[in-house]
């Protein structure tokens, strides 16, 4: 056995000869109770040695890594998709059994009917914003403009205050004005610049908890709920679970009215209040395309309602993302 180094030794540097031998040719003083193998892996632990034995990766080692990898992550994301379809499947079931319900739920009171959204995995606090800056223009608060040249709302328009008796609406139209210029029309650009400052994140982020807050409140103080929070369905009392039925009801009817084909539901106040309600619970675009089916001649109404979302939910794009970046913050304070 020759062994040597290809450059001087140094210091403490020292040259170690590891050899393997038939078994019996020597009577060594020291015996290790391991196997060979696991002597050498020891051994090799630490060192810049490369056993001859291993063969390099070859192209065909790589893609058959590959392809294993993409095998098993198909798999998962596959298991994934299951449990979603399964998930959505026994929604659906849920809600076939529910009653249609025709007129605004729980009362007409949005923050409840955000609060049970949200328990319920019906809603989320994007549609919630984008539902209240709707409810603005339904009332008459707003309104929307088109921009020589474009196809979809390009400003929003002050007219007057909300007078709904709803603070929440109130709230949102003055936050809204804040951010416009001293032209009284609230251009995207502005409302982006507006929201990018920590202190009207802040404020808005404060908005939304407290909308959420005070629809679990009048939840608990109606009987509605066993403890003071509506996390999920378990935590309805059978009055609770009617509140509910009422808005899952609406929102069947809604899914389902081109089926019903009630063509006499046909006021435009009662419409503008359907996709209020509509948009909170993510179906608007279903909702309009039924309606632009059973009223062929009310096709201007459905496109300026179809335009008039697409604008609000331009500008609810930098409300929301205003929020969450406000909770990130605060999540990392945390942390």
């Amino acid at each position: 056995i020759h062994a040597w180094t290809d450059s001087p030794l140094e210091g403490s540097q020292y040259l170690t000869v590891m050899t393997q031998l038939q078994s019996g040719l020597l009577q060594p003083q020291r015996v290790e109770e391991d196997s060979f193998q696991t002597v050498k892996d020891a051994a090799f632990q630490g060192s810049d040695y490369t056993d001859p034995e291993e063969e390099p990766l070859t192209a065909m080692d790589i893609v058959w890594m590959v392809v294993s990898l993409a095998v098993i992550l198909g798999g998962i994301f596959g298991i994934f998709a299951l449990l979603r379809a399964r998930k959505k499947a026994k929604e659906k079931k849920r809600l076939a059994k529910i009653d249609y319900f025709r007129d605004a739920p729980n009362g007409g009171d949005l923050n409840v009917s955000y609060a049970l959204g949200l328990g319920l995995k019906a809603c989320t606090d994007e549609t919630y914003l984008a539902a209240r800056v709707l409810r603005l223009v339904t009332l008459g608060s707003l309104e929307p403009e088109l921009e020589p040249g474009k196809k979809n709302w390009a400003s929003m328009r002050f007219l007057r205050e909300p007078h709904n008796g709803d603070p929440f609406d109130e709230a949102l139209y003055t936050f809204l004005q804040a951010a416009a210029g001293a032209d009284g029309v609230l251009q995207d650009r502005e409302l982006e610049d507006f929201c990018y400052d920590d202190r009207h994140a802040k404020t808005l982020s404060d908005m939304l908890e407290s909308c959420h807050h005070q629809g679990e409140l009048t939840l608990s103080r109606g009987g509605c709920l066993k403890g003071n929070q509506c996390r999920r369905a378990k935590d309805l009392t059978a009055r609770g679970q009617q509140q509910r039925d009422e808005l899952l009801g609406l929102k069947r009817y809604l899914l389902d009215f081109s089926l019903l084909a009630e063509r006499t539901v046909s006021e435009t106040v009662l419409w503008q209040e359907y996709m209020v309600y509509a948009v909170l619970l993510g179906i608007a675009e279903q909702v309009l395309e039924q309606v632009r089916t059973l009223y062929p001649r009310q096709l201007s109404q459905v496109e300026r309602y179809q335009r008039c979302l697409r604008g609000t939910n331009r500008y609810n794009h930098y409300l929301y993302a205003a929020v969450a970046r406000q909770r990130q913050a605060a999540q990392a304070a945390r942390s």
